[in-house]
């Protein structure tokens, strides 16, 4: 069994820190404040010693200040995948997500962030989850069905299976479809990022 795709919306600014400093993205989801161990010489020019210090990392004013709860729950997996893109080859296109490549083979547009959770955590920033958004939109009813028909054509072994797994797969495509709409609606009216994560 796999892990479910779990969504959160983040301001930009919060992005484009865990961008630089991957290394604080657990205190990111934590709500808790980032620190670094520094080295500093102390003391007169005739006796100096190294004294180790612990200091806060200057975050974003809207750092959070409480554990991040997942926003949306996402559990079709590689239906979702194959719905977005029509294939469950790799793509460039913003509709990748959510398998935007393995680490350091990052396709399109998307942001590795540091690893939590089953691993690492990626996102796009604002302007591409408007057009994530308006893509999503624009997917037809019966575009979904026929996708899922495709998807489940590759993936069962026989029509027995195909039958028993349609009408499930389905209601499932479309209920992580509806959450997805929702989430994304609410993030960019707010003007925010898209991140993500399996957990």
């Amino acid at each position: 069994m796999g892990h479910d795709l779990s969504l959160w919306s983040v301001p930009d600014a919060g992005i484009i820190f865990l961008q630089e400093h991957p290394q604080y993205t657990a205190d990111f989801f934590l709500g808790r404040r980032p620190t670094a161990t520094i080295t500093e010489t102390v003391g007169h020019w005739s006796f100096r010693k190294k004294e180790i210090k612990v200091v806060d990392v200057p975050t974003p004013a809207d750092w959070p200040s409480a554990e991040l709860r997942s926003e949306t729950t996402l559990i079709s997996r590689g239906v979702l995948y194959y719905l977005l893109n029509g294939t469950d080859e790799k793509s460039e296109a913003l509709t990748n997500f959510p398998h935007v490549g393995a680490p350091g083979q990052i396709q399109g547009h998307a942001i590795q962030l540091g690893a939590v959770f089953a691993g690492d955590t990626y996102a796009f920033l604002s302007k591409y989850a408007i057009q994530l958004n308006e893509m999503i939109l624009a997917i037809t009813a019966e575009q979904v069905k026929q996708r899922v028909r495709d998807w489940l054509t590759s993936h069962t072994t026989s029509i027995e299976q195909f039958n028993r797994d349609f009408d499930p797969v389905l209601e499932q495509v479309n209920e992580d479809l509806e959450g997805l709409r929702k989430f994304l609606d609410k993030t960019c009216t707010s003007r925010n990022g898209l991140m993500w994560a399996w957990t």
